[in-house]
Parts: structure tokens; sequence; C-alpha cells
């Protein structure tokens, strides 16, 4: 269940990052050269690196776990 917590927060993290990005990329100019759907945009950023992010959350979970062994002894 930490594999899928994890997972899931970082979903999120990517997704409010790939938000915060588009905004902050396309602020200072006009508004035509903002994305049509900047939430769609970022959704498909993230499901084509979906691999990459349970992957990831895969590797942190494993140390987390590792470390919480090691405190334990």
């Amino acid at each position: 269940m930490a594999g899928s917590g994890a997972v899931l927060c970082n979903y999120v993290h990517v997704r409010v990052s790939g938000m915060a990005f588009l905004v902050l990329i396309h602020g200072g100019r006009e508004k035509a050269s903002m994305p049509h759907n900047p939430l769609l945009q970022s959704l498909r950023d993230v499901v084509t690196s979906f691999g990459s992010i349970s992957y990831g959350s895969l590797f942190t979970t494993t140390i987390r776990t590792l470390r919480w062994e090691l405190s334990c002894r």
C-alpha cells in the first residue's frame, strides 16, 4: 500500500508542476500563446511519463523502507 501512496503523491506532484510550468512559461506573453486547454496538456504529459513516475516511486519507497528497517535496529 505504501507504494501506491507514493505513486499517487508523485503523480499529483508532477501534474501540479506541469501546470505551474505551463503558466510560468506562457504567463508573460499574450493569451494566444497559452495552450488551448493547459489542464489536458498537463494530463497528456503526465500520462506519457507515468512509467517513470511509477519507477521513481518504487525506488524511493524501497529506500524509505530500508532506512526504516535500519533505524529499527
